[in-house]
């Protein structure tokens, strides 16, 4: 068992990395982004630079944190729940021959199952950028063509196939095609529809109070809707951007939490670990006699 357990991580690591090879290869291979043109006298490109309400170190460091903390408390009082009830019926699981706690091991399998989720969203997300290549909202301001004379003097309709932009990073450059969809509304919407979901899945209603989990749950969602609109308002992305990439995080959120996770199922409740309750029942199940009607014989 402790072998099969060992094994068991080691390809899952394997296939966290093959998730993330999207991204790693996006962002450190030097690939560019599709290269649009656009109409001249479009106005959606032509918004003033503003700085990000939400930077993405923050929008991480926040959604991971949340779900990090929710998901360990929760554990931590389910698995006291149930040694206090002494309904554990088989010891804890073996890796390397090392006995780890069964608490500790649900807290890491739902926090790498929310990793993996979040490598394919980012992966998903990176795909639709560099395909798409659409054009931020404030592209002309910060690329700074060089030659001017087509704004002055447009043409309805007339398409720009080319412009050189006098913005010397080229990082901020290519940058400034990677508007749809946003990440920062997929990976918003993916943390915050996961933990959302676990919470309907793992904390119970209680009686002192019916709407506590539902209104955890809103303030999951809000943050998200907040954090995808600020996109929209800090002229980062255009609203069809911010649309796709709130789709998109949910999705794969929701796919992630109802396969991966299996519904976050109560795991002391399948596989190996079982109640003392349940089993007890099978066992009076099986050995109740089976009623047979006399009369019909």
């Amino acid at each position: 068992m402790a072998v099969k357990n060992a094994l068991r991580i080691f390809i899952d690591v394997i296939m966290l990395i093959l998730v993330a090879v999207p991204s790693v290869v996006f962002k450190f291979a030097n690939i560019q982004p599709t290269q649009r043109g656009f109409y001249c006298d479009d106005e959606s490109i032509r918004y003033p630079y503003h700085s990000s309400t939400i930077s993405t170190t923050a929008l991480i460091l926040v959604s991971g944190f949340m779900n990090i903390v929710i998901i360990s408390i929760c554990e931590i009082f389910h698995y006291h729940g149930v040694r206090r009830k002494k309904e554990a019926t088989t010891p804890e699981p073996l890796i390397w021959k090392i006995r780890v706690n069964r608490c500790f091991y649900s807290i890491c399998g739902y926090i790498w199952i929310l990793g993996f989720g979040l490598m394919a969203n980012q992966g998903l997300t990176d795909i639709g950028k560099w395909t798409v290549g659409r054009l931020r909202p404030h592209f002309i301001q910060a690329c700074d063509p060089a030659n001017k004379t087509w704004i002055n003097n447009c043409n309805v309709g007339q398409y720009i196939e080319e412009v050189i932009c006098t913005q010397p990073d080229q990082k901020i450059f290519n940058d400034l095609r990677l508007s749809f969809p946003s990440g920062h509304a997929s990976l918003s919407a993916y943390a915050m529809v996961f933990l959302a979901y676990y919470i309907q899945k793992r904390i119970p209603r209680f009686a002192y109070t019916y709407l506590l989990k539902n209104v955890l749950q809103f303030v999951c969602i809000a943050m998200a809707w907040f954090c995808a609109l600020s996109r929209v308002m800090d002229y980062k992305h255009h609203p069809t951007d911010v649309l796709g990439g709130f789709i998109l995080g949910t999705i794969v959120a929701l796919f992630t939490a109802r396969f991966l996770a299996e519904g976050f199922r109560n795991p002391y409740t399948h596989g190996s670990y079982k109640r003392s309750g349940d089993i007890d029942r099978r066992r009076n199940v099986e050995a109740e006699p089976s009623h047979v009607d006399t009369n019909s014989l």
